[in-house]
């Protein structure tokens, strides 16, 4: 299945608009809205185009908002449970990997999963991890 045929199956649409939680995100984690993409289900909020690789990111977050009882829930867990954020961030990650293994050149994708493990490691995320370890886990 493609990822617009994806996007469609789960009702989702992507926004070029603010979500509703940009401000606690901004607030506890210091986002930028120019750099930043947003789940809130039933939205992918963004200032940019997208990749198929990062929309199938951001659809395993609306994946999991449904099934921990709603976006509300899922934010308050993501904002208080540092632990169940690196879960669903890693998941999502190695998910965006996996995606891309088969379809770019091993190079730029070494590239990209150091990329992700800095933002993992960093205050995006409310310093998770380390840069090694994360790329360690975006991999297997």
């Amino acid at each position: 299945m493609t990822t617009e045929q994806k996007l469609k199956e789960m009702g989702v649409t992507i926004l070029h608009s603010k979500p509703d939680i940009f401000e606690r995100c901004e607030k506890e984690f210091g986002v930028v809205w120019e750099n930043t993409i947003f789940a809130n289900d039933p939205h992918i909020h963004t200032k940019h185009e997208l990749t198929d690789d990062i929309i199938e990111h951001e659809l395993i977050h609306i994946r999991q908002q449904r099934d921990s009882g709603g976006k509300d829930k899922w934010w308050e867990v993501y904002f208080n449970d540092p632990n169940q954020r690196l879960i669903w961030e890693m998941e999502a990650y190695k998910y965006q990997y996996n995606f891309l293994k088969d379809k770019i050149e091993r190079g730029k994708l070494a590239s990209l999963a150091y990329f992700w493990a800095l933002n993992l490691s960093g205050k995006a995320y409310g310093f998770l991890l380390n840069t090694d370890e994360a790329l360690k886990q975006i991999k297997t």
